[in-house]
């Protein structure tokens, strides 16, 4: 039993180690996208009235 958590433990470890270099390398491209979105929401909106 000890070896078992044991070696889980190892391999949540290189796991949570891949997948922290993951997030990292999506948080840039998650930056970049949201930027681009921002200056898209930055634009004027059309004239479209609130009620019909």
């Amino acid at each position: 039993m000890f070896n078992l958590n044991n070696d889980s433990y190892y391999l949540n470890f290189s796991y949570f180690s891949f997948t922290d270099t993951h997030e990292k390398a999506s948080a840039k491209s998650f930056e970049s996208s949201l930027q681009m979105l921002e200056t898209v929401g930055h634009q004027p909106a059309p004239d479209t009235p609130l009620s019909p």
